[in-house]
């Protein structure tokens, strides 16, 4: 797989929430169902490594975890911007 395709997998995810300060991306926040399980599967990550890196916040059940894609969309892109997701260079603006 392409760096390329791995962003456009990366990017049919609906972002719930990100963060981002400056030209800083801190976290980009997706539901981890099984919609994200399989994208990251077919990124190469195993369940275990999956259930290891999800993120579960106080008050949340293991069925409403969310997962940060920085933790690997770096490995594929260089860019995130909220209106294009995932880029595999910084855009010139």
């Amino acid at each position: 797989m392409t760096k390329q395709e791995a962003i456009d997998l990366l990017n049919t995810l609906t972002v719930i929430e990100c963060e981002i300060e400056n030209d800083c991306c801190f976290e980009v926040m997706v539901a981890m169902d099984s919609e994200t399980r399989e994208v990251l599967r077919k990124l190469g990550k195993t369940d275990e490594w999956i259930d290891l890196n999800k993120h579960i916040g106080i008050g949340m059940s293991e069925r409403e975890g969310m997962f940060n894609l920085t933790l690997l969309a770096w490995d594929y892109a260089k860019w995130f911007c909220e209106e294009r997701g995932f880029l595999l260079e910084e855009p010139d603006y």
